[in-house]
């Protein structure tokens, strides 16, 4: 059954990818023409269809990827790789979201010359799942912090906001494919498909590291990545 849901999920991928792109189209150029761009705020909402638009396309990549990794066919392709161009990569990558919900991302790189062995891909992919949940459960005028230091033999990456917390009963589970905290919890009107921390764990592990969380209701969330180092 698992592989079935992946052969859907890769027929479907296409198909989305080239609505987004038509979507793109329209909204960019056939649109503008067809309304009057001053008195309906056309400026202003076109970012948002396309942010919208975009969101589904990378919703079936999430799930295509978890599914990969639930059947064992993720391989990873390591290289050294220096945790400062890490960190720098994901700060260019994010600082956007973190703007546009009103937030502040910082970096606080303890190791900077430090060099391990990843999959550079992969760990953007894990990095950036944990820095979208932050921006979620942080409200405007929130900080979330990007943190690597050297620990024990382990490099911990850690991913740090000042957002509404975990309750305990939820820490473990949070991890589980298709999980999400209760809807009265959630801040962001764009809900996810509840795959993308059992994901960040199942590729953590692949480097032989994991993901852990630490969280209380009102005082924030860490979820840190550690791997060998």
């Amino acid at each position: 059954e698992p592989l079935n849901q992946l052969f859907a999920i890769d027929a479907v991928a296409p198909v989305v990818d080239l609505a987004v792109a038509k979507t793109d189209t329209i909204v960019m150029h056939t649109a503008p023409r067809a309304l009057d761009r001053q008195s309906s705020g056309w400026d202003r909402t076109r970012p948002d269809v396309l942010f919208r638009y975009r969101s589904l396309m990378a919703d079936v990549h999430l799930l295509r990827d978890a599914s990969a990794v639930t059947l064992g066919l993720v391989r990873l392709t390591v290289q050294p790789t220096r945790v400062s161009e890490i960190v720098a990569l994901l700060l260019d990558l994010y600082r956007p979201e973190a703007e546009r919900k009103h937030q502040r991302l910082v970096a606080d790189v303890r190791c900077p010359d430090l060099v391990v062995d990843i999959d550079r891909d992969r760990m953007v992919q894990i990095l950036g799942s944990l820095l979208s949940n932050a921006f979620k459960f942080t409200t405007a005028g929130g900080v979330v912090t990007l943190r690597a230091l050297r620990r024990t033999g382990q490099l911990h990456i850690e991913v740090e906001d000042t957002g509404i917390g975990i309750l305990p009963e939820f820490h473990g589970r949070i991890f589980e494919q298709f999980m999400e905290v209760p809807d009265h919890l959630y801040r962001d009107p764009k809900r996810g498909v509840g795959v993308g921390l059992y994901l960040a764990r199942a590729l953590a592990r692949l480097h032989g590291g994991d993901v852990t969380v630490a969280s209380q209701p009102g005082a924030g969330s860490t979820f840190t990545v550690w791997l060998p180092a």
